[in-house]
């Protein structure tokens, strides 16, 4: 995937991959949430969630960003990057 794509692109496109709906994407979430011991919201409620979540460049939520993540099959990696010289 080229790494210039925005967070709503790479959704698209993996679930696109995978051929999920929204609601196969909402199903899945309802089931992460689940096995976390929470009670989820309803399916619809989570869709509507969801629709607005790909909608914005960043989620609101981080935690509705990493269910998403988590859901298409991946996991969020922050890779810091330091330079540091060294003389030889």
């Amino acid at each position: 995937m080229n790494r210039l794509m925005g967070r709503k692109e790479i959704y698209e496109a993996r679930m696109q991959e995978l051929g999920w709906t929204l609601y196969r994407l909402a199903q899945e979430i309802i089931c992460i949430r689940k096995e976390r011991g929470e009670e989820p919201p309803t399916i619809q409620g989570l869709e509507s969630s969801l629709r607005k979540a790909l909608k914005e460049p960043e989620p609101k939520s981080q935690q509705t960003n990493d269910d998403i993540v988590k859901a298409l099959g991946g996991e969020s990696i922050i890779r810091w990057i330091s330079h540091q010289d060294v003389k030889l």
